[in-house]
């Protein structure tokens, strides 16, 4: 009996060390990942062997081999496994695990390009995230990926203020975390945010953030980066918007690269290359907003050139992106599509805490909720198409009221401004004439003996004012010869000119005639 218990508790034992042996390294793995080293994660995935894995340990695997999946950018429809892992986090309420698998669901349905199952699926990992612990550098990495993701989803909507606001989690979660590789495509998407909405100071802002990032950034974003750099300094410093934008064609030749290219090339009025950028845009660029926006560069130019037929295509262009574009928000409502989500989740948590209630009565209550939701929906349409109708009126009279507001205030600024102009310029002309007095007189007192022992320097300044219109072919020769030099030298050479001696000059000066001398030869040398 004792060599069975031994035998048994030595098998428990080795069982679980193999366990922890399995763990440890599907934590490397994750590990790996991490630092971005796919070769090495994906020689270690293909070499466990799937078969020998228990529940734990097949739901971590399939988690990383997703995760794998989602870094190469490559989409996997495994969609079953995935399914078991979730359900498998569910039921041992591991919530850390759980989020990050709902991300990764999410992100594998955005690469294969349903952006309304990916943008549910993140918005259920967000709900979770909400109760997680985000001191955990995981999660806290997980976190930032997914308000990376859902800025960009939403971007893609044109819901650009929602984006704006995941931009700033994402980048608040990036600076804890002490992460510079990824943020310029965070930033990028911010500043792009702010320009739909009119915030131009805020652009700059987001944008001038991504130059002292470069040296950090990953290679995969760096072209992304110096391009949305050389856009803002386009018509700024054409200079550095060049080195930036070799710097971005050097690292990647995209939509973006070449769209920014064109934008330098039409503000260099090099027509041709312009439109030879952007329509290089235009094959790579799958935004059918920024499609529609090239096409009509292009179209312009060809008017300007007097070409209709190719300005007809190219708008016919833009009207192609701009339906495409209608069709897809069509399809999508986006805030229908965040209503129903937000509904969807909030459903799916009743329902998960009714767990003791029995089948009859949660029918009778879902089907209470159903008719209750559907009255109210008609009931809040009907509402919010009269609100809105209302609302409108009003918005109407307000600008009304405010450009009269403008207007008026517009007029009394422009007829104070003439006023103080005005004001200004007889100011001005009286003191011009007072100025040419004082020097007219400053100079008789020369003329008629004086000294000028008690000038100050802007007496000078004065007096040689007076001069220049005097003696005005005199002043230019002394000016070509002798350059700007000082008004009391202007003096000396102009006495010297009016057949001045050294001794007539040093008496007007209070000096001797050696120092005359001395003065003139230190001027001399500045005509060489």
């Amino acid at each position: 009996m004792k060599r069975f218990v031994l035998l048994y508790t030595l098998l428990l034992s080795l069982f679980s060390c193999s366990n922890n042996n399995r763990m440890s390294e599907l934590s490397s793995i994750d590990n790996m990942l991490d630092s971005l080293d796919y070769a090495s994660a994906s020689k270690a995935l293909v070499k466990i062997g799937t078969e020998k894995l228990s529940g734990e340990q097949k739901a971590y695997y399939q988690l990383l081999k997703t995760r794998y999946a989602f870094g190469k950018n490559s989409f996997i429809d495994d969609s079953l496994s995935l399914n078991a892992c979730i359900d498998y986090y569910k039921a041992k309420n591991m919530k850390d695990e759980l989020a990050r698998a709902y991300f990764y669901k999410g992100e594998m349905y955005r690469l294969a390009g349903d952006m309304a199952k990916a943008l549910f699926y993140e918005k259920e990992s967000e709900l979770i995230f909400k109760n997680c612990n985000l001191n955990k550098r995981r999660n806290l990495d997980i976190y930032q990926q997914l308000c990376e993701a859902l800025a960009y989803i939403n971007i893609i909507f044109d819901e650009d203020k929602l984006s704006l606001h995941y931009c700033k989690l994402s980048l608040q979660s990036a600076q804890k975390l002490g992460d510079k590789r990824y943020q310029v495509f965070t930033l990028g998407m911010a500043s792009s945010c702010c320009s739909t909405l009119g915030m131009e100071d805020s652009v700059g802002y987001y944008r001038l953030l991504c130059i002292p990032l470069l040296p950090y950034t990953h290679n995969s974003c760096k072209g992304y980066a110096y391009s949305i750099i050389a856009d803002y300094f386009i018509n700024k410093d054409n200079r550095k918007a060049k080195e930036y934008l070799d710097s971005a064609l050097y690292y990647s030749k995209d939509a973006v690269s070449y769209r920014v290219a064109g934008y330098y090339n039409n503000a260099l009025g090099n027509d041709a290359k312009a439109e030879e950028m952007w329509k290089k845009s235009i094959d790579c660029d799958p935004n059918y907003l920024t499609q529609a926006e090239t096409c009509k560069k292009i179209a312009a130019l060809y008017y300007e050139r007097g070409d209709l037929k190719n300005y007809a295509l190219y708008m016919s262009k833009m009207s192609e992106a701009k339906d495409s574009l209608y069709a897809r928000k069509k399809k999508y409502n986006m805030s229908e599509l965040q209503s129903n989500i937000n509904s969807s989740l909030s459903m799916k948590d009743l329902l998960d805490t009714i767990t003791s209630a029995s089948m009859g009565i949660l029918i009778i209550i879902l089907l209470c909720i159903v008719v209750f939701s559907l009255m109210l929906h008609r009931t809040r349409k009907r509402l919010i198409a009269v609100h809105n109708r209302l609302k409108a009126e009003k918005q109407s009279l307000e600008q009304a009221k405010t450009q009269i507001k403008s207007l008026k205030k517009e007029s009394a600024k422009k007829s104070d401004r003439i006023e103080r102009l005005n004001n200004d310029i007889m100011v001005a002309s009286q003191s011009s004439a007072a100025n040419a007095q004082c020097g007219k007189e400053l100079y008789h007192h020369i003329k008629n003996g004086g000294t000028t022992i008690t000038w100050t320097k802007q007496d000078y300044e004065l007096c040689m004012a007076y001069c220049k219109i005097e003696f005005a072919e005199t002043m230019a020769e002394i000016e070509r010869y002798y350059g700007n030099i000082a008004p009391r030298k202007q003096l000396i050479m102009l006495l010297q000119r009016l057949n001045y001696d050294y001794a007539a000059i040093g008496r007007v000066l209070g000096i001797n005639s050696d120092s005359v001398r001395k003065n003139i030869a230190r001027i001399t040398p500045l005509t060489k």
